[in-house]
C-alpha cells in the first residue's frame, strides 16, 4: 500500500511539472501576443492578463484535489483529467451566467486562478527542491517559446487582427469563427449572423466555449478568438497532452525507480520537436480554433479510458456506480463533445473504439457495449447537427487535397505520418518483433495494442484525407489526430526505448578511436536526433519569419499603402533564400519594431478604421438591447460595403465578428459568385427584391419582425462620408426575445 501511495505520488508530481511547464507556455503566448502589438497605439494589456490568468485556472485546478486531501484510491472523477475537465466547465457556466445576469463573474475566476495557481506552484516549488526547480523553469521556457513561436501560424490568430480588418488582410476563417461566436454569446444560437440568426450545422463547440469565455473576461468575441484561443486552448491541449501521457506511462510496466519529468531532459526535446514541426506548415493545426480543444478532449477521453481498462481487465472488479457512469454517461458525452469541436473526429473516434470493442471482445461486457451503443447513437445526432445536409465536402476526388502541397506530396505518406512511423519502428524494434510470425504473436497475446491504435488511426486518418475532395485541404485535418496519438504513445515509452540502448561498444582488437567505439545503434540514434533537430529548426525559421517578422512587415506597409502592395512586397521576401531573407529583416528592424503614428496611413485606412470604430461602438451596446435587434447595412452604405477584403464572402462576417448583432439582409451580391462553405447555404440561393436592399422603414420592420425581432439598428453612411446610426423601433420589445 505504501508503494502504491508513492508511485500516486510520483505520477501526480509529474502531472504538476507538466501544468508548470504549460503555465509558461502561456506566459510565453502572452507576452508574444503583447511584442507583436509593439508600437501600435491603444492597446491594453489588461486583456492578455485576463485570459492569461483564467488559462492558470484551467491548469493548476485539476491539481487542486489532491493538494487539499489525499485520496486514498484512483477515482476517475476525480482523476487529473476529469478535473480539468470540470474546470472548464465551471468557466464556461461562470461565462453563461455573466451573459444572463448582466454583470461579469470574471473577477471571481481571477482570484481563484491567482490561487490555485500559487497553491499549486508553491507544492512543486518546495517538493522538488528550490535549485532544481529553478533550473527546470529556464529549460522549460526555452523550450516553451520555440512551442509558442509556433503556435502563431499565419494570418489566422494574427495579434494585429483589427489593423488585418482594416486593411483587408484578416482571415475569411478568422472572421466566420468570431462572427459564429458572437452569435452564440448574444443570440445562444450558432449561426453567422448575415440574414437573422438561422442554425448553421457547424462543429461549434469551441465557439460556444469562447462566446463564454468573452462573457466572463468583458472581452469583444474577435479578440476572444484570437488571443483566447492561443492564450488559453493552446496550453490546455498540451496540458491534457501530458496529463494522457503520465496516464499511460503508469499503465505500462515501467516503474520510476526515483524518474523525475523534470530532469527527463529527452522528454523534453522531443516535445519540443513535435511542437515545431519538422516540415513547413505541419504545425498549422496548433492555429486551428476546432482541432486544438477536439485534440484537448480526446486526449482527456483517453485518461478516462484507461480507467475503464483497468476496471475491464480486473476480472473480479466489481460493477460499481461510478463506472456504470464513466462508462455509460461521461464517456459517450464526452465524445459528443469532441465531435462539436471538430466533426472530423466523429469518424476517427468511432472508428477507433468499434476496432477495440470488436478486437478485444468487449462486447461481452455488458456496460461497455451500453455505452458503446449510446456514444454511437450520440455520434450519429452529432452529425446531423453539425454537418449541412448538401454539402459538397464528400465528394470523391483522389489527392484533391495535395494541390496544396505541390512539392512535397510525393512524400505524404513519410511526411504526414513521420511520427507514427517511427513509434511503430521503435514498437517492433523494442519487443524484437523481427519476422511476421513475431507480429502476429505479439497481436494474439495483445503487446502492440498502443501501435495497434496508432495503425487504425493513421488508415482512418489517411483514407478520406486522400481520396475525398474536401474544399481548402481541409482533409488533412482527418491525418493530424495519429500524429498526436503516436507522440504522445512515444513520449510515454520513451525511458523504455532508451534504456536499453547502446552508445558505445568496445573495439575487437582493443583500444581504438572513438569512431570504432561507436555501437552502430547509438550511430543510428545520433542520426535521426540530428536530422529531426536541423529540420525543427528550419521549421522554426521559416514559421517565425512567415507569422512574426513577414505579418509585422505586411501590415504596417498595409497601412500605409494598401494590402495588395504589402502582400507583393512578403511574396517577394518569401522567395529568399535564408541567409538573404535574415539580411532583409535586419535592415528593417527599426521599420518593424517602431512606433506606429496614424498620420503616416494612407487615406483610405484612415476611412476604414472609422468604420470600425462605429462598429465597435455598437459592440458596447447592452446584451439585452443586442438580443432584440438586428443590424441593417445598406448597399448604398459604401464605407463599409466597400471595406477591402480578401474575398468577397468574408466582407459581410466583418459587422457581426466585431458587433456581436446579427444582421439583415447582409449577405453579398450577385457579383460575389463564390460563396461556397462557410455556412451560405443556409441562406439559400440569393436574389430577388428582398436582396436588392429594404429602402423603406416599413419593409425594414416587417421583415425584421418576420425574424422574430422587435428593433433594427440602421448602419448607413452620410453624403460627405460620415457614419449615420440610428435605431427604429419595429414593435414593442416587452413580449418579444
Amino acid at each position: 500500500m505504501q508503494e502504491e501511495d508513492g508511485l500516486r505520488q510520483t505520477w501526480s508530481y509529474a502531472k504538476l511539472t507538466a501544468s508548470v511547464f504549460c503555465a509558461l507556455l502561456a506566459l510565453a503566448l502572452a507576452a508574444f501576443f503583447w511584442i507583436w502589438r509593439l508600437g501600435f497605439p491603444n492597446y491594453s494589456i489588461l486583456p492578455l492578463v485576463k485570459v492569461l490568468v483564467l488559462s492558470l485556472f484551467v491548469l493548476f485546478f485539476p491539481h487542486c484535489y489532491r493538494l487539499l486531501r489525499n485520496p486514498k484510491g484512483p477515482q476517475w472523477y476525480a482523476s487529473e483529467a476529469a478535473m480539468a475537465l470540470w474546470g472548464l466547465l465551471m468557466l464556461a457556466l461562470g461565462g453563461l451566467l455573466s451573459s444572463r445576469l448582466g454583470f461579469t463573474l470574471g473577477p471571481l475566476f481571477y482570484c481563484l486562478g491567482v490561487s490555485v495557481f500559487g497553491l499549486a506552484f508553491i507544492k512543486w516549488l518546495s517538493a522538488g527542491g528550490v535549485a532544481k526547480s529553478c533550473l527546470f523553469l529556464l529549460c522549460a521556457l526555452a523550450a516553451a517559446v520555440p512551442i509558442a513561436l509556433m503556435s502563431f501560424f499565419h494570418v489566422y490568430q494574427d495579434p494585429l487582427v483589427d489593423e488585418l480588418v482594416t486593411v483587408g488582410l484578416a482571415h475569411r476563417d478568422t472572421l466566420m469563427h468570431a462572427a459564429i461566436t458572437g452569435m452564440i454569446q448574444t443570440y445562444g444560437i450558432p449561426s453567422t449572423g448575415l440574414d437573422g440568426v438561422p442554425y448553421v450545422p457547424y462543429h461549434m463547440g469551441s465557439h460556444w466555449i469562447l462566446a463564454q469565455l468573452s462573457a466572463l473576461t468583458d472581452l469583444p468575441v474577435l479578440q476572444m478568438v484570437t488571443v483566447g484561443h492561443l492564450v488559453f486552448f493552446v496550453p490546455f491541449f498540451l496540458n491534457c497532452m501530458l496529463i494522457a501521457v503520465v496516464d499511460l506511462k503508469s499503465c505500462l510496466s515501467f516503474r520510476p525507480n526515483g524518474w523525475d519529468l523534470k530532469r527527463d531532459f529527452i522528454f523534453w526535446a522531443v516535445l519540443t520537436i513535435v511542437c515545431v514541426g519538422v516540415f513547413p506548415g505541419e504545425n498549422g493545426v496548433l492555429a486551428s480554433q476546432s482541432q486544438v480543444p477536439a485534440l484537448a478532449f480526446s486526449f482527456i477521453f483517453l485518461s478516462l479510458c484507461l480507467f475503464l481498462a483497468d476496471w475491464v481487465a480486473g476480472d473480479r472488479s466489481p460493477t460499481t456506480p461510478a463506472m456504470v457512469v464513466l462508462a455509460v454517461l461521461a464517456l459517450p458525452a464526452l465524445a459528443c463533445v469532441i465531435g462539436f469541436c471538430k466533426v472530423s473526429m466523429i469518424g476517427l473516434l468511432g472508428l477507433t473504439c468499434f476496432y477495440f470493442v470488436a478486437r478485444l471482445r468487449l462486447y461481452k461486457n455488458i456496460v461497455v457495449m451500453a455505452g458503446f451503443g449510446v456514444m454511437i447513437a450520440g455520434l450519429v445526432v452529432t452529425l446531423k447537427l453539425t454537418v449541412f445536409p448538401s454539402s459538397e465536402g464528400l465528394k470523391l476526388a483522389p489527392l484533391y487535397a495535395m494541390n496544396w502541397y505541390p512539392y512535397w506530396w510525393p512524400f505524404f505518406l513519410i511526411t504526414a505520418f513521420t511520427w507514427s512511423w517511427l513509434f511503430i519502428g521503435l514498437t517492433i524494434w523494442k519487443k524484437r518483433l523481427a519476422s511476421l510470425a513475431g507480429i502476429r504473436g505479439a497481436l494474439r497475446d495483445n503487446k502492440i495494442l498502443d501501435a495497434e491504435a496508432v495503425v487504425v488511426m493513421s488508415v482512418g486518418g489517411a483514407i478520406p484525407a486522400l481520396l475525398l475532395g474536401i474544399p481548402d485541404a481541409s482533409g488533412l485535418y482527418f491525418v493530424d489526430p495519429q500524429k498526436w496519438l503516436a507522440a504522445a504513445l512515444l513520449l510515454a515509452n520513451l525511458s523504455s526505448f532508451t534504456a536499453d540502448w547502446s552508445w558505445t561498444e568496445k573495439p575487437a582488437g582493443g583500444p581504438g578511436t572513438w569512431l570504432n567505439q561507436v555501437h552502430p545503434q547509438g550511430l543510428v540514434v545520433c542520426l535521426i536526433s540530428l536530422i529531426l533537430i536541423i529540420a525543427a529548426l528550419l521549421n522554426l525559421w521559416i514559421g517565425v519569419t512567415r507569422t512574426f517578422l513577414g505579418g509585422q512587415t505586411r501590415t504596417r506597409i498595409a497601412l500605409r499603402s494598401d494590402g495588395q502592395i504589402a502582400m507583393e512586397f512578403t511574396k517577394s521576401l518569401s522567395g529568399l533564400p535564408v541567409i538573404e531573407m535574415a539580411r532583409r529583416f535586419t535592415a528593417l528592424a527599426p521599420d518593424i519594431f517602431g512606433p506606429i503614428d496614424r498620420s503616416s496611413w494612407s487615406a483610405a485606412n484612415l476611412k476604414n478604421s472609422k468604420v470600425i470604430a462605429a462598429l465597435k461602438q455598437l459592440a458596447a451596446l447592452p446584451a439585452d438591447e443586442k438580443r432584440r435587434s438586428l443590424l441593417f447595412i445598406p448597399k448604398t452604405n459604401r464605407l463599409y460595403w466597400g471595406l477591402p477584403a480578401t474575398v468577397c464572402k468574408a466582407l459581410p462576417f466583418i459587422a457581426p465578428a466585431i458587433t456581436g448583432i446579427a444582421m439583415i439582409d447582409g449577405l453579398p451580391g450577385k457579383e460575389c459568385t463564390d460563396t461556397r462553405g462557410y455556412g451560405y447555404e443556409i441562406y439559400g440561393p440569393r436574389g430577388g427584391p428582398r436582396h436588392q436592399g429594404l429602402d423603406t422603414s416599413a419593409e425594414l420592420c416587417a421583415a425584421v419582425r418576420q425574424k422574430g425581432f422587435c428593433r433594427v439598428i440602421i448602419f448607413d453612411s452620410t453624403a460627405n462620408e460620415e457614419i449615420a446610426i440610428r435605431t427604429v423601433a419595429c414593435d414593442d420589445c416587452t413580449d418579444s426575445r
